[in-house]
């Protein structure tokens, strides 16, 4: 039987997107899989044992093989995330001794490579142990630095990231992205269209799931407009959402609200803001719920947003969350896999942050159909169930 090691990088393994994008996942392929198995190789930062409120990796270990994955953990020694170059001669010989200890212990030939940092994992592991690799980036991370301001679009961890990102594709067995316009910017570094798979972002699986329509009447007491839900920070910045719903309430005599679902970032703090852009606070809630609640918030809301003032050609999981959850999805022009599908689909509007765009906006919730519901529902349902995206990596694993 054929195992797969699907590699992540120091990613806390309690997060809802990994527990959406990775377990569920790997769970999924291990139920329908006859000819292998997906284990989930974890490169986990020492620092982590010492860490209040994480679960032990006994328990963690538990877990996983409650759910039939096979748990590896392999600890390293860093003083951070070790994104700058001069980190890398210090965490990669760690990380290439623990791919020794699997191909040894496990006897695992091919990784899946989620991130960056694993895809330099798996390229190294390929040149000295022989593994065979898939990578899989998820999003653009050099660009990512430099959107965050943490690099500059010239320094040395930006180029150097940019080189390491050319090997890495180029000695993968295949490259997976999300989004047609993450494989176009690859292109343009001269990267064959034959290393490429599109493999989309895919929904929770506890929203195909009765169950996860709990009852949040103690945490929301009324409907709402908007919804935003996810983190808000380098990548997620709140001030998009804040001009889009100050504009809206100037250019319509309806005043709509807004709810955040958030984690990172309190009431106070985002009703603060809001008075900045003139936005009365009451207009504004904000919540921070369990994933299994997500469903529930978003089914009180009309429209889901998700907007970025920077480039990005992803096509994010939040847009196959609000369309799962049956709500139409204004998105920015900037966000080109999302808007790519959301104008495709013809199942919200693309905004272009203009004053102009606005007024769209306003006579797209005025004249709003609610039978366009179930038209969000099926097109997620379609293209973007668990069950649909491991089946598509399963045969690419087939493939190798």
């Amino acid at each position: 039987m054929n195992t797969i090691g699907y590699t992540v990088v120091r990613e806390n393994l309690t997060d809802p997107l990994i527990e959406s994008q990775c377990l569920e996942i790997i769970e999924n392929i291990n139920r329908n899989w006859s000819e292998g198995k997906v284990a989930l190789i974890w490169y986990y930062r020492l620092d982590y044992l010492f860490r209040r409120g994480t679960l032990s990796l006994s328990e963690l270990k538990n877990r996983l093989e409650e759910r039939g994955i096979q748990p590896i953990f392999i600890p390293f020694v860093s003083a951070s995330f070790p994104v700058s170059w001069w980190l890398l001669p210090f965490v990669l010989p760690q990380w290439i001794l623990g791919a020794a200890y699997v191909k040894w212990k496990y006897k695992i030939q091919i990784l899946h490579c989620r991130s960056y940092h694993a895809g330099l994992l798996g390229y190294i592991s390929s040149k000295f142990l022989g593994f065979k690799y898939i990578f899989d980036p998820r999003s653009p991370f050099p660009e990512e630095n430099v959107s965050a301001n943490r690099w500059g679009g010239v320094s040395l961890n930006f180029k150097l990231w940019k080189k390491l990102e050319t090997l890495i594709i180029k000695n993968s067995r295949k490259t997976i992205l999300v989004s047609s316009f993450l494989q176009k910017n690859y292109e343009k570094s001269g990267l064959s269209r034959k290393a490429f798979s599109i493999v989309p972002n895919n929904y929770p699986s506890s929203f195909d799931s009765a169950s996860s329509l709990q009852d949040v009447s103690c945490v929301l007491e009324r409907e709402y407009d908007l919804v935003y839900a996810g983190s808000l920070g380098h990548w997620n910045k709140i001030n998009p959402y804040l001009k889009l719903l100050s504009g809206l309430n100037k250019k319509s005599p309806q005043k709509f609200n807004m709810l955040f679902i958030v984690r990172n970032m309190t009431e106070t703090n985002i009703k603060e803001l809001a008075k900045s852009y003139n936005i009365n606070p009451d207009l504004v809630d904000v919540v921070s719920v369990s994933q299994l609640q997500v469903a529930s918030c978003l089914s009180k809301c009309r429209l889901g947003v998700y907007l970025m003032d920077t480039i990005d050609p992803r096509l994010g999981v939040k847009t196959v969350e609000y369309l799962r959850a049956g709500l139409p999805v204004i998105v920015s022009r900037n966000i080109e896999g999302a808007a790519e599908l959301i104008r495709k689909k013809s199942l919200g509007v693309v905004w272009d942050h203009s004053a102009e765009g606005i007024v769209e906006i306003t006579r797209y919730i005025n004249c709003l159909n609610p039978s366009i519901s179930i038209e969000c529902k099926e097109v997620a349902k379609n293209d973007f169930s668990p069950s649909g995206v491991a089946m598509e990596l399963t045969e690419i694993y087939l493939s190798l």
